[in-house]
């Protein structure tokens, strides 16, 4: 059986992910009453450059910031709390998405860390510092014709290798396009993988081969239509790959297998 200094920590701890986890529902259902109650009054916010201030302040300023926007979502996902008796600090984890109502429509994605410190008084946790900090954030256009169709526009992603514990990570593409699925040739020495970067803000994706250093780029396919997900058999003699050509209907994926010349 836990000790009971054990077992006040870990409800202590429960608190506070409720607590970060109500802020992020106050804002994102802008429920001030909410968010007010997450704050002591003699707190303090720094959400430096936009605004710095008192909580209190800070639920007030809220309002006209988010009303600029048709919709966002607050994401904790991960968060660390050390407790010291009514005294407690946390780091959180957060991405942050919001979607402009002005047109052109845009989506920003901000991705940063809550540093907090917290109180208890009179048996409940809130937020008596909070500063945050911005790792990185991405704005691109929304396209709400993707969107009614559960898609999304293809992201920018490059290709990385490095050995299997982590170490020796190194990029080997640098065109800003999406790259995705590769996939080693047995030799070991070249990779192929799917791309966009003839066709950045398209979804025309061709297959590509690199040598794992990230010289010798050579494209593969040349058709007008989707082509992804290219594996070589395990003698390397073959490939295959998904693609959309020859499709009866639009969007009809197919697997296609080719003999493999090097």
């Amino acid at each position: 059986m836990p000790s009971a200094e054990a077992l006040q920590l870990m409800l202590d701890k429960m608190a506070l992910h409720e607590l970060v986890q109500n802020y992020c529902r106050a804002v994102d259902r802008r429920d001030y009453a909410l968010l007010e109650s997450v704050y002591h009054p003699d707190s303090i916010d720094d959400h430096s450059p936009m605004f710095k201030g008192s909580g209190p302040e800070f639920v007030r300023w809220v309002p006209s910031s988010v009303e600029r926007f048709e919709l966002t979502q607050h994401v904790i996902t991960s968060a660390s709390f050390v407790v010291d008796g009514t005294i407690a600090e946390g780091e959180c984890h957060i991405v942050a998405y919001h979607l402009r109502k002005q047109e052109p429509q845009r989506e920003t994605i901000a991705h940063g860390r809550y540093l907090d410190r917290y109180e208890k008084r009179d048996g409940v946790w809130r937020i008596l510092y909070r500063k945050i900090i911005y790792d990185w954030s991405e704005v691109r256009p929304y396209d709400k014709e993707l969107f009614a169709k559960n898609l999304v526009m293809p992201a920018k992603m490059e290709l990385w290798i490095m050995r299997a514990d982590g170490t020796q990570q190194k990029q080997i593409t640098f065109n800003g396009a999406a790259n995705f699925a590769p996939y080693f040739h047995p030799n070991g020495k070249q990779i192929i993988f799917a791309s966009n970067m003839y066709d950045p803000k398209g979804g025309n994706f061709d297959l590509f081969l690199i040598n794992r250093d990230g010289t010798g780029l050579q494209q593969i396919t040349f058709d007008k239509n989707f082509d992804g997900f290219p594996m070589f058999t395990n003698d390397g003699k073959e490939l295959i790959w998904e693609s959309n050509r020859h499709g009866k209907t639009p969007g009809e994926t197919d697997v296609f297998l080719a003999d493999w010349v090097p």
